[in-house]
């Protein structure tokens, strides 16, 4: 009796793990990106206990986010940056005036974070146009710290094989449109749509005759008024490459009003409106959207793709475009002033380049533990805490929906 008691506990538990490894090889995760997950979960893990018990410290950062110069080469619509927006707080705190992070400065963040195993991600202005980038990958490597960037893929057709040769870890491709007039019109630059697909099949090119399985690619696709209902279209041209996922990123924006509500009740953290300039989030129509997003969701359940934010219903979407005073339901509380600091292309580092105006300290004066634990990161953390978790002009930024509902 006692041994079949055991039989059948073996089986239930064999059930059980091929049930565990059934959903991981549904989330398509490699051996690398799970080994990778479970650390970045363990640090999400620490930090919600670390805001649920109103801590002001933070444990050193998983990955480390940097803006390496102040140039792009195309002119997109729901952004600020490449269009030279001068009336953007945005462009105006964080960009303009910055000029090129120099190898100095590269070097000062690979020294402050080599010994904690931390990632460095090159996310703006556009990484491709960076002119130490070959030389940042290869330093970064050198002491075992893994590098990825984020490009609008312009310049990818020339760049892919060298960029596989030096082994960076992944690439996040911008795709907006599934033809080359929605893609290019979005992107104000013709041709964006073609050199960024050819850049992608160089990749995947180079990894074969290379036989490596990096860079992992993903691809972040921008949600506008002008392909909002197109979405199912892009996610299908997508598809057929072999791509690691695609994070559908809704529209990211601040309004005057509400940008100007915030700076008055927190002069100590003003901030101002942002991707407003050119897109209009009033002409997009919810139910089309929604049933856009339905459709992804039945048809591509087993493809990899991240909604930001992961909007439920209906209501959700009239929520997040049409009341962005409002959070969305689970997304209150920003937890990135625990999780990741932007480092500025002259060493500032800030709490993230679309955030407010507050320079934290400057990586070059001193190493990031000390300034990610200093007293002004401890004092926006407890103007974060004060707020219950965000102030209104959080609820539209894209570091709120990055991490988990902690």
């Amino acid at each position: 009796m006692q041994q079949m008691r055991r039989f059948k506990n073996k089986i239930k538990m064999k059930s059980f793990l091929i049930q565990k490894i059934e959903k991981f090889n549904s989330m398509l995760f490699t051996p690398y990106e799970l080994k990778r997950e479970i650390c970045i979960r363990a640090n999400a893990i620490k930090v919600a206990e670390n805001y649920k018990n109103m801590k002001d410290r933070a444990p050193f950062p998983s990955v480390v986010l940097l803006v390496v110069n102040e140039i792009c080469n195309q002119r997109c619509l729901v952004c600020d940056l490449g269009r030279r927006e001068d009336a953007s707080f945005y462009y105006q705190a964080h960009f303009k005036g910055r000029g090129t992070m120099s190898k100095e400065t590269f070097k000062s963040v690979v020294d402050s974070v080599k010994r904690y195993n931390s990632e460095i991600w090159l996310l703006a202005t556009e990484p491709l146009l960076y002119q130490h980038l070959d030389w940042a990958i290869e330093y970064a490597s050198s002491f075992g710290v893994k590098t990825q960037l984020t490009t609008n893929g312009y310049l990818l057709p020339e760049t892919a094989e060298k960029l596989v040769k030096l082994g960076i870890k992944g690439i996040c491709l911008s795709i907006d449109g599934h033809t080359a007039s929605l893609h290019d019109f979005i992107r104000g630059c013709p041709g964006a749509y073609d050199k960024a697909i050819a850049g992608l099949k160089k990749v995947m090119e180079a990894k074969k005759k290379f036989k490596k399985k990096m860079p992992y690619i993903y691809v972040n696709v921008v949600i506008n008024q002008w392909n909002c209902d197109s979405l199912e279209k892009i996610v299908e041209s997508l598809s057929v490459y072999d791509i690691d996922g695609i994070v559908l990123s809704h529209l990211q924006f601040l309004t005057k009003e509400i940008a100007d509500a915030h700076t008055l009740a927190h002069k100590e953290f003003p901030v101002g409106a942002r991707n407003i300039f050119q897109s209009d989030r009033k002409k997009l129509d919810p139910s089309i959207l929604f049933e856009q997003l339905l459709k992804i969701k039945k048809n591509y359940s087993r493809f990899r793709i991240n909604f930001a934010p992961d909007l439920k219903n209906i209501e959700d979407v009239k929520t997040y475009y049409f009341n962005p005073g409002k959070a969305v339901d689970g997304y209150s509380v920003c937890y990135v002033p625990w999780r990741y600091p932007h480092i500025l292309a002259n060493g500032d580092v800030v709490v993230n380049y679309e955030c407010f105006s507050k320079t934290m300290g400057n990586i070059n004066e001193q190493g990031l533990s000390s300034i990610w634990n200093g007293e002004k990161f401890r004092s926006f953390r407890r103007f974060i805490m004060s707020n219950n978790g965000a102030s209104p002009a959080c609820y539209r930024c894209p570091m709120i929906y990055c991490g988990y509902k902690l």
